[in-house]
């Protein structure tokens, strides 16, 4: 099926990065996967907002591997006794796929991969001690499936990201992320590429924060966000109104991420944080 509406170029960069995190960290995930280019190094793609990395907002996405919407597959040849935890990539993708979704402002487009998610049938596969974790994840997928605004879908999201990183945490899975460095000092001025980096670099950290899960991979992002500037960018066309307010409040949101501890607290300013990305950029694209 392929994918309605533009792609998720502002988040192509941080999806291949995550993604090749997930593959060097998992274990036999690749059963039901069609054929993809093999994955950069691990640390590709991590690039510290300070270093001169930048996204063009509504350039063309053209890795393969995201010109799909995810689904999850059935169990190789249909036979008994696959690990549950042999779901865990697809599980990833469909979760993935609701995120950016939720960040581009397209709640529709991820009703049908949580759907499938949710409905998926775990009749023939050996539960160990995964299945719970699932059940929850399910769950959270039906939810956010139904969702009638963006706030919903995005607290449903990171409720999603949340539901993993515990599972992880308690299986003993927890994936391993190489550590990143942030810098915290503001930039006086830059421009409208530079600044929606920035943002996408600092909600991908918050993910893996939550997903993974990894307390300094969260801190990278909460602080990116608590010393982004304030200041409108430049920008070759006139910002929405607004824009400058807005930045405000995923400053705010960013503070308040470096002090949250627990994690329901952290999936709520996560969520928080994705729904002030999905507005902005809804409001920029009915210009």
């Amino acid at each position: 099926i392929r994918a309605k509406g533009p792609r998720r170029a502002m988040n192509r960069k941080t999806y291949r990065c995550i993604l090749t995190i997930w593959l060097v960290g998992s274990q036999s995930c690749a059963h039901s996967q069609p054929a993809r280019p093999t994955p950069p190094p691990a640390a590709a793609g991590v690039v510290a907002p300070g270093s001169g990395g930048e996204l063009a907002p509504g350039a063309p996405a053209t890795d393969p591997a995201l010109a799909h919407e995810p689904k999850l597959l059935p169990p190789m040849g249909g036979q008994a006794g696959e690990p549950v935890q042999n779901f865990m990539l697809e599980h990833f993708q469909v979760a993935t796929w609701a995120r950016d979704a939720v960040i581009d402002g397209d709640i529709e487009s991820l009703r049908g991969p949580l759907r499938a998610l949710a409905d998926y049938q775990y009749e023939t596969v050996v539960p160990g001690g995964w299945m719970q974790g699932a059940l929850q994840l399910q769950a959270a997928a039906r939810l956010t499936a139904e969702a009638n605004s963006l706030e919903a879908a995005a607290s449903g999201v990171a409720a999603m990201a949340r539901v993993c990183g515990q599972c992880h945490r308690e299986q003993g899975r927890s994936l391993p992320l190489r550590e990143v460095q942030v810098e915290t000092q503001t930039p006086i001025s830059d421009r409208i590429g530079s600044r929606m980096f920035r943002h996408a670099w600092a909600a991908a950290r918050m993910w893996e924060g939550l997903m993974a899960p990894s307390d300094q991979s969260w801190r990278a992002g909460a602080l990116a966000l608590a010393h982004a500037p304030v200041n409108a960018p430049s920008s070759p066309k006139p910002l929405p109104q607004g824009f400058a307010s807005t930045l405000g409040e995923l400053r705010d949101l960013g503070l308040q991420a470096s002090t949250a501890e627990s994690v329901d607290e952290r999936a709520r300013v996560y969520g928080k944080t994705i729904a002030t990305c999905a507005q902005c950029h809804v409001r920029i694209t009915k210009r």
